[in-house]
């Protein structure tokens, strides 16, 4: 007879980036139907928003339809996920303490909240005399944030409640990542430079490349030229 055990498909292995972007779908307001999803996943994705919420999980009744909650404080639960899934971007920084400070600020939450709904994944940064500095930390520039010169950039920053990032904010977040490839960041710029008719513009195609770009008469900009956003969040002790 032959054998059966031949014939069993092996299990997929589940990516952990899989995970994270179902929580993020999840803790942002999206109904999942997780009966569609491979057990082992299904079982993951309970188990990690159960520990977030600070719940204890109920047993789920086989062949049940369920359709999970959002998770409550969501954004701060996503913002504690990545900042413990990323810990070597921060490693003297307690998540405590920045989840103290942002408690104690809510506006800057609400400036987190947008960038995370832009796709800009924002995470700590640096910390900068103080403050805990979050920036965008998404491979590429979120795509509502391409397709802008200079000066709209420096104005929809400042309608979000964030501000451009330096030069040496861009070249620090390049020293733990390959980031815009395939993108162009304004950054930060002088006001001499700007009197000049020039800005900082950096990509990653050679590391950190940072470049001076003469802006002309507001010409059209394609969409690969756009902006990465940092807020700074007071520290609370």
């Amino acid at each position: 007879m032959p054998d059966e055990s031949q014939n069993v498909e092996p299990k997929p292995e589940i990516d952990d980036d899989v995970v994270l972007k179902i929580m993020l779908l999840i803790t942002t307001g999206e109904t999942i139907d997780t009966t569609m999803m491979p057990e082992e996943l299904r079982l993951r994705v309970r188990r990690l928003l159960a520990r977030t919420a600070g719940i204890k999980e109920p047993p789920m009744p086989d062949g049940e339809n369920e359709v999970i909650p959002e998770p409550k404080e969501s954004l701060m639960n996503i913002l504690e996920y990545r900042f413990r899934d990323h810990h070597e971007r921060h490693r003297d920084i307690w998540w405590p303490d920045v989840k103290k400070s942002l408690a104690a600020h809510p506006e800057k939450l609400m400036v987190l909240k947008k960038m995370e709904e832009d796709g800009g994944e924002p995470d700590i940064l640096m910390v900068n005399g103080g403050p805990f500095v979050f920036c965008d930390y998404s491979r590429e520039i979120p795509r509502g944030r391409r397709g802008v010169g200079y000066r709209k950039a420096v104005d929809r920053a400042s309608a979000l409640g964030a501000e451009l990032m330096d030069e040496y904010q861009y070249r620090l977040l390049h020293e733990q990542g390959v980031f815009d490839r395939f993108c162009s960041c304004w950054l930060k710029t002088s006001e001499d430079m700007l009197a000049d008719g020039e800005a900082l513009q950096g990509d990653g195609k050679r590391e950190a490349n940072i470049r001076r770009i003469r802006l002309g008469n507001d010409r059209g900009w394609g969409d690969h030229d756009g902006w990465r956003a940092v807020v700074r969040v007071p520290k609370v002790n």
